[in-house]
């Protein structure tokens, strides 16, 4: 389901100087309209329960389940009367300078619920991970900033070792190549995260892999869960919703930078992916901004 962002208001969060994390830890029962906002955030009940609709979509969290946003995201949090929360919200682009991280960003922002009942053994790493961070938040001290990164990197790192190193990833294929190909697709996705911005083809990328174009094809479906130029557009509008918030940057200088060769490409997959225009994407950031 598409959501045009118009529909929901910009959330123009400031974090301290030299700081690029908020923690937000609070029991009252505030509902939060639908919203967005240009970084990453998590959220998770520490008592009781809270739901939240992300992109059309409703997910009913109970204590210590966890709820990921990413960028341009579009939710709404219903707070119930009782309980208590924790929100994250946090600059994902330190993480994503990360190699590891950097290959599978597009892929790791698709995770959107982490619980005990689907994620038993990352889960309770990752609450207790939540929890220190909560502790650092609290205590304050010297290097808070970097104890708190420290943990969300460990969090990100565990929702990949899971959802992306998997030993059944590729099917029928013996554990050795399956590794092989996993580290094969790994560097692929950073060659492509590198290199979005040139004429990536289907034929050229296969042959960089050592694969024909249809078993590469398939196995790149199987790695990302998504096509080839899927993927490739995902990364290049990831790219241009960044670069729209640069009120010295037209739309053709987003267009060129994010790696589309023609402004009306760039509107067609921006708007394909955010219901609205890159324009329009624009007007609503500097609007807010201005207000």
């Amino acid at each position: 389901m598409k959501l045009d962002l118009s529909n929901g208001s910009y959330e123009n969060l400031k974090f301290d100087d030299g700081c690029y994390i908020n923690v937000a830890i609070s029991n009252n029962s505030e509902t939060f309209p639908l919203h967005w906002h240009a970084i990453t955030e998590i959220i998770m009940p520490l008592d009781g329960s809270l739901e939240i609709e992300i992109n059309g979509i409703a997910y009913q969290l109970e204590k210590h389940d966890l709820l990921l946003t990413s960028i341009g995201e579009l939710h709404e949090i219903k707070v119930p009367s009782e309980g208590s929360r924790i929100i994250i919200q946090f600059d994902f682009s330190l993480i994503n300078n990360l190699n590891d991280f950097n290959a599978s960003s597009s892929i790791l922002q698709q995770i959107k619920l982490i619980t005990h009942k689907k994620d038993p053994y990352i889960h309770q790493q990752i609450v207790a991970l939540i929890y220190g961070i909560k502790d650092d938040y609290l205590h304050g001290g010297a290097f808070i900033n970097a104890f708190m990164y420290s943990k969300l990197i460990q969090i990100y790192a565990l929702i990949g070792k899971k959802y992306i190193n998997m030993e059944n990833l590729f099917e029928d294929i013996t554990i050795n190549r399956q590794q092989e190909y996993i580290l094969k697709f790994t560097e692929l996705l950073s060659y492509i995260n590198n290199h979005y911005k040139e004429n990536l083809t289907l034929e050229d990328l296969a042959e960089h892999a050592g694969f024909s174009k249809f078993h590469f094809s398939r196995l790149f479906n199987q790695f990302t869960n998504m096509n080839l130029y899927d993927y490739i557009n995902h990364k290049r509008i990831s790219e241009a919703e960044l670069l729209l918030l640069n009120p010295s940057l037209s739309i053709t200088d987003v267009s060129l930078q994010a790696g589309f060769n023609s402004i009306s490409t760039f509107n067609r997959v921006f708007k394909a992916a955010k219901n609205c225009t890159p324009t329009q994407y624009k007007h609503l950031f500097s609007s807010h901004l201005s207000d």
